[in-house]
């Protein structure tokens, strides 16, 4: 095989790798991953209107570009150990995609974005709840990847 073969070869294995967008996240002193094509945008905190005799893990109800979205509190939703901390500046909303409902998580922080090859995802080492789908290490930190489709339910 000569050295262009070889380079057109390994473009070619390239081109039909498959790679997922995710997005790191922290939620309650824990970082774990959201898959970008889950999320239709981020928002900075906003005010949020009380929602009476709703359930504690609902916050409230604001209005994004003139729809009402509901956010929530991930660590109650999803019985994670930690607390959400006080707002800060690195606080945010991210809405999730869905052709229905409008629903947005209230996140710690945003961190950042990273490619990652789709066989490089694991099966959970634990027994995680149906919350969580599966798992990835990037440089030595094993993060879990969120169900968002589980949050609808």
């Amino acid at each position: 095989m000569q050295e262009g073969e070889e380079t057109e070869l390994s473009v070619i294995s390239e081109m039909n790798t498959a790679y997922i967008e995710m997005m790191l996240v922290n939620i309650g002193g824990e970082s774990v991953l959201i898959s970008v094509s889950d999320v239709s945008e981020v928002i900075r905190l906003q005010p949020l209107s009380q929602v009476p005799m709703a359930p504690e893990h609902l916050l409230g109800v604001c209005n994004v570009h003139g729809h009402i979205v509901c956010v929530i509190d991930p660590c109650r939703v999803m019985h994670l150990d930690g607390k959400p901390s006080e707002d800060s500046p690195a606080s945010r909303f991210v809405s999730l995609r869905h052709p229905v409902m409008n629903l947005a998580l209230r996140v710690d922080s945003v961190s950042e974005l990273f490619r990652i090859q789709e066989s490089e995802f694991s099966e959970l080492s634990d027994d995680s709840s149906a919350f969580f789908r599966n798992a990835i290490n990037i440089e030595g930190c094993e993060y879990r990847v969120i169900n968002t489709q589980a949050l609808f339910a």
